[in-house]
């Protein structure tokens, strides 16, 4: 029998560490074990009146106790930002997990990371083709800075010529003139002792002068050519350059090889192109009957591709100034 006023003791077999804490637990702060506080019964039970919410999937899982899912339904399911347990714990209600990222989704990020690749290639192919096109227009730049300032020293050197040169025939002319003044009697025609008047000494010295600009004027038009050659022959090797490597890249695989012999391919195209702006041309050589005033025989080999006598093989590429020989073309002769 259990006099009035105490209470039960528990059976030995069912006191166990948990019990036994949960007990003290309760004991100690006033409460019946297995019941939520009493604040936050008091808080449940004001909102019930709101409409319960719909556990969270979080709690649905195995991880979380029975009794925090028992919790929860006594609760009237009003979601905040923590909640205590049966046993008196404060516990932080996780947030919204993030769903794991699927396959679909990889390959997005996979797909999306080519295609920005791709773009970045043909962006750096774009860059280069610009900056091979901004060279190319230094280099003319440069090539007509150094045309300009030969003619410019060409003019100069005729220009203080020719102001010499009519200096001299104005002091001829003044000085003739006083000395026919001087020396010639009144109704005899002017003439020196070798019966030769100032006018005639002025038209000689005005054809002088007419044969000395000239011969300056083709003095400078030559000294202008031959330095227009020597740049012209200075800017070939690099046309040899990249046309020896188009030779031996024929054999080469692989798709970054193609696309290299591409870029050396348009390098070489658009080189060619300024030089046919300065009126360059390459000599087409191959097949064609030897001609020593084009082409330079450096051996003889063995074809059935071409007719005896004829270029087999071309070794350097020659190029033509309009009607003048630039470079001659180094050439195979078909024996």
């Amino acid at each position: 029998m259990v006099q009035p006023g105490r209470r039960a003791a528990l059976p030995m077999a069912a006191v166990t560490p948990t019990t036994w804490s949960r007990a003290s637990t309760a004991r100690s702060s006033g409460r019946a074990v297995g019941k939520p506080p009493l604040r936050h019964r008091e808080l449940s039970e004001d909102r019930t009146a709101g409409g319960a919410q719909a556990p969270p999937a979080w709690l649905e899982s195995s991880e979380q106790s029975t009794l925090d899912r028992r919790y929860w339904t006594e609760s009237g399911g009003h979601g905040m930002n923590y909640y205590n347990n049966p046993y008196g714990r404060r516990r932080a209600m996780p947030g919204p997990q993030t769903p794991r990222p699927t396959l679909d989704d990889y390959q997005a990020v996979v797909k999306a990371y080519q295609e920005l690749q791709a773009q970045t290639q043909q962006q750096a192919q774009e860059l280069a083709q610009k900056q091979r096109e901004l060279a190319d227009k230094e280099r003319q730049l440069a090539d007509k800075g150094r045309e300009l300032a030969i003619k410019d020293e060409a003019l100069q050197r005729q220009g203080a010529d020719l102001k010499q040169l009519e200096a001299e025939l104005v002091w001829a002319k003044a000085a003739l003139q006083q000395q026919d003044r001087a020396a010639q009697p009144a109704g005899q025609p002017e003439a020196d002792g070798e019966g030769i008047t100032w006018r005639e000494r002025y038209a000689r010295l005005q054809a002088d002068f007419d044969n000395l600009r000239r011969r300056w004027e083709q003095r400078f038009d030559l000294e202008t050519a031959e330095a227009r050659h020597a740049i012209l022959r200075d800017m070939l090797p690099l046309a040899d350059h990249l046309e020896m490597a188009l030779r031996h890249g024929e054999n080469l695989e692989g798709e970054q090889a193609r696309d290299f012999l591409r870029n050396i391919e348009a390098t070489y195209q658009a080189f060619l192109d300024t030089l046919r702006r300065y009126g360059v041309e390459p000599i087409a050589a191959l097949g064609q009957p030897f001609d020593p005033t084009l082409h330079e025989a450096v051996g003889r080999i063995h074809t059935d591709a071409v007719p005896a006598g004829a270029v087999a093989e071309v070794v350097q590429t020659g190029y033509m100034e309009r009607d003048k020989l630039l470079r001659p073309a180094r050439v195979l002769v078909n024996a």
